[in-house]
């Protein structure tokens, strides 16, 4: 008996740890695109991203703050308000939906958005994904209002995860939107957190094969390209079905 509930509180306590400490990331591309950082679905982040730097030679200037990690809200979500040296600007919450959907605006309703494709939609509040659900995950939405130090309105804009097929299979993104403040163009992007890598990975193939007859899937295989510069290592790997590339 004693054994038997040693047990159960060894399993109780892994699935703690795991919650609490495991950190599971994705990386997602088509074929012939490369990554170098995988991405936390459970955790957002708000990206300031300047192309134009000159700090920076051939490469971006990017602020980040976190909105939630591991699904709880960071103190920038808590205080509404985003002031920080780095930029020169500042930044109020105006709404934050967790979980949302992006739908088109109708004539009476009011949209907090005066600046950018946001302005003639809406983001609304959906139910949150499960594990039961089937659903791949919460797609967060916001508005965010700009200002300048001094004080200026420079825009509220809708920025949102979640993507809106049009009528004529036009594709609309909402995720990342050019704002100009003071005079300097930034992307404002809404994204899953990043943690960026020392290797590069590039998608070289997928296949998808199913049972003969049926649109049942036998074998998903993906073919990589893995270059790592530091250990001067440049190979092609093949992941499928349960065997994973370690």
């Amino acid at each position: 008996v004693v054994v038997l509930h040693a047990g159960v509180l060894l399993l109780m306590f892994g699935q703690w740890f795991v919650t609490s400490y495991d950190v599971e990331e994705q990386m997602n591309m088509s074929e012939g695109e490369s990554r170098n950082y995988g991405q936390d679905i459970r955790s957002v982040e708000l990206a300031l991203i300047n192309r134009e730097s000159d700090e920076f030679e051939g490469q971006d200037d990017v602020v980040v703050i976190p909105l939630t990690r591991n699904g709880k809200e960071t103190r920038f979500l808590e205080e509404g308000d985003i002031n920080d040296d780095q930029l020169p600007f500042e930044i109020e919450i105006v709404d934050y939906k967790k979980s949302s959907r992006v739908v088109l605006k109708k004539e009476q309703d009011a949209s907090p958005a005066d600046r950018g494709r946001g302005m003639q939609f809406l983001a609304s509040d959906v139910r949150g994904a499960s594990g039961a659900s089937g659903s791949e995950g919460d797609l967060a939405s916001g508005y965010f209002r700009f200002r300048s130090k001094a004080g200026e309105d420079l825009g509220t804009f809708l920025l949102s995860q979640d993507q809106l097929v049009m009528r004529g299979g036009r594709l609309i993104d909402f995720s990342t939107e050019a704002v100009d403040l003071g005079g300097t163009e930034y992307d404002a992007q809404l994204r899953f957190v990043r943690n960026y890598k020392d290797y590069t990975v590039k998608l070289l193939d997928v296949s998808k094969d199913d049972y003969i007859g049926t649109t049942i899937p036998k074998n998903y295989s993906s073919r990589v390209e893995l270059v790592d510069n530091e250990r001067g290592t440049d190979r092609e790997l093949t992941i499928w079905m349960n065997n994973p590339w370690r």
